[in-house]
C-alpha cells in the first residue's frame, strides 16, 4: 500500500513540476515581447539621432576646413546644421 502512495506522490510531484515549467514559460512570454519592443525602440531612437548628428558633424567639418570663408559664404552649411539639429529634437 505504501508503494502505491509513494508512486502516486512521485507522479503528482512530476506533474506539478511540468505544470510549473509550462506556467513559467507562459508568464515569461509577455516579458520577452516587452523586452523586444524596448530593444526595437532603443535601436530606432539611436538611428534617428545618428542621422542628424552625421549631418551636423559633416557640415561642421566642412566649415572648419574652410576657415578663410566668411559666415555668409558658409550659410548653406550652417542652415544644414540648424535643420539637422531641429530634426533631432
Amino acid at each position: 500500500m505504501w508503494h502505491r502512495l509513494a508512486i502516486s506522490s512521485v507522479v503528482f510531484l512530476g506533474l506539478a513540476l511540468i505544470a510549473s515549467i509550462l506556467l513559467a514559460k507562459l508568464a515569461l512570454e509577455p516579458i520577452k515581447k516587452s523586452w523586444k519592443k524596448q530593444l526595437d525602440f532603443t535601436a530606432d531612437a539611436s538611428h534617428e539621432l545618428r542621422t542628424p548628428l552625421a549631418v551636423i558633424q559633416t557640415s561642421l567639418d566642412i566649415i572648419l576646413d574652410n576657415e578663410e570663408e566668411t559666415v555668409k559664404s558658409q550659410k548653406e552649411w550652417l542652415e544644414n546644421i540648424l535643420l539637422a539639429s531641429k530634426k533631432g529634437l
